[in-house]
């Protein structure tokens, strides 16, 4: 038979070595590409949690900046139903838990003391 007979020469050897370097290309690219989009979804996430973190800031104005990061997040290509409804469930949460921007009479700490003591410095 016409198969055995290429089978044993160097022109199969070659077609063979072809194949596995292709099937070892394609396994390389999709590892690759996996790689990247779980790396680009965790940047996803780190700005998500950076902007979570601005929406239950003390200051309206800041709230506002988490807002509208958020909002940019949830219209971006990497953002999911799964992630839209976290950062709705959260947001939704963290405002119902803040005092309202003209109720607000306390300034925010201005220097690491202030943070950590809770008040100011005389």
């Amino acid at each position: 038979m016409w198969f055995l007979e290429w089978a044993r020469s160097p022109g199969f050897g070659g077609a063979t070595a072809v194949v596995a370097a292709v099937i070892a290309f394609v396994g390389a690219w999709r590892q690759l590409v996996l790689q990247r989009q779980s790396q680009r979804k965790e940047h996803w996430w780190k700005r998500a949690e950076w902007a979570l973190n601005l929406t239950i800031d003390p200051r309206p104005e800041v709230r506002d900046v988490g807002h509208t990061v958020l909002e940019a997040l949830a219209a971006s290509e990497w953002a999911n139903e799964h992630e839209g409804v976290v950062i709705a469930a959260a947001t939704a949460r963290g405002a119902a838990r803040l005092p309202a921007a003209d109720q607000s009479t306390e300034e925010p700490p201005t220097s690491i003391e202030e943070f950590s003591t809770g008040g100011t410095h005389v």
